[in-house]
């Protein structure tokens, strides 16, 4: 480290009496850099990025414990215990969206066409039941439609384009010579750039692979191995800023303090590795709010508890289940019989009024 040395005044000297307080003068015409040594400043940020890194690890491993051990052992649990509710419910659940699926068309047919449901009903039920004659006449309205738009004359883009052209040429007062000098300008400035910025992403993964590549790190660990996986990635995509990042994060795990990684690069490294941490913790959070967090560790009475806890839970949502299904299925039959009815020559024909009076019957209930 380079230090600056100042000249201090002859009536200053060592072997001069001091008159009154001591003070240095210093020469402000003096002009130079002061040369800092980084390695202390780079040991430091280094320090700091093992300290995040070791909490990280700590808490992936807290994830996985959940996620590969204790839920696996709560839902094999759950499944001896509750098994056949369980299949029961999914039943009920798929019926119920199957046919709600089948409200939702009939609602659709009878809006559109302006009818009632239960003569949307009888439509709906007639075209599942013959769905070859509803594809054909599917397919004569498509046709319809694209013999519409053949017959529509398109307008010449070209036209267009040299109007605009001409319109931009008298706003900034610019001739068609000018104008290609412009461009040609203006496109040359952006070359540079996507040049500039391909030879640095190029540095960079030439700078991966001397490091990461399978064929000069066959002993690399799983760690390593998922950096080279995401480095390939991030070069495919273009992304220099992820490059960056794990170059610094290789030299931080590894304890390497090199000159391909910048203080920078290591507190950008280190702000992305904190924020990593903050997205496991709110993970931690979530997964403790869970029944299967520490399931193998709970007590016997704590087991208990949370089996009664979930048999509760189940019961209520197979009643739940079930009165909406037992809705649904009445809706149906409603619909049903009278779209029987409407067969009787008698069946009197539906009204505005009635039409309107069904749908709001229908909405309120429902």
């Amino acid at each position: 480290m380079a230090v600056r040395k100042f000249k201090s005044n002859k009536n200053n000297s060592l072997n001069s009496k001091p008159q009154g307080k001591s003070t240095i003068q210093i020469n402000r015409k003096e002009k130079g850099l002061v040369l800092l040594d980084q390695t202390v400043i780079r040991k430091q940020t280094l320090g700091e990025c093992h300290k995040t890194l070791k909490k990280i690890d700590k808490a992936k491993q807290e994830i996985e414990q959940y996620e590969k051990v204790d839920k696996p052992a709560y839902e094999k649990w759950i499944q001896e215990n509750f098994g056949e509710l369980i299949t029961r419910i999914r039943m009920h659940s798929q019926e119920i969206q199957e046919k709600r699926a089948l409200i939702e068309e009939i609602q659709e047919e009878a809006f559109f066409q302006r009818i009632t449901f239960i003569e949307a009903f009888k439509i709906i039920k007639y075209r599942k039941a013959h769905p070859e004659e509803f594809e054909k006449s599917k397919a004569k309205e498509n046709e319809k439609k694209e013999n519409f738009w053949e017959k529509i004359p398109e307008d010449d883009d070209d036209d267009v384009f040299k109007e605009d052209l001409n319109d931009f040429f008298k706003k900034f007062n610019m001739n068609e010579d000018e104008f290609e000098s412009f461009r040609r300008g203006f496109r040359n400035g952006e070359n540079d750039k996507d040049r500039n910025f391909d030879v640095r992403l190029k540095e960079r993964y030439r700078l991966i692979v001397q490091k990461l590549h399978p064929d000069k790190n066959k002993k690399a660990t799983p760690m390593e191995q998922e950096l080279w996986f995401e480095a390939q990635e991030a070069y495919k995509k273009k992304d220099l800023d992820k490059l960056d990042f794990i170059i610094a994060l290789y030299n931080i795990r590894f304890g390497f303090i090199g000159i391909d990684s910048t203080i920078f690069d290591l507190k950008f490294a280190n702000s992305k590795l904190e924020k990593s941490l903050k997205e496991f913790g709110r993970m931690i959070r979530r997964a403790k709010n869970e029944p299967s967090w520490s399931f193998l560790k709970l007590k016997p009475t704590k087991l208990d508890s949370l089996k009664r806890e979930a048999a509760k839970e189940f019961r209520d949502y197979e009643k739940n289940t079930n009165t909406e299904l037992r809705e649904i299925n009445n809706i149906l039959d409603k619909w049903e019989r009278g779209a029987t009815a409407m067969g009787n020559k008698n069946y009197p024909k539906s009204s505005q009024r009635q039409r309107e009076e069904d749908f709001l019957n229908f909405y309120v209930n429902f």
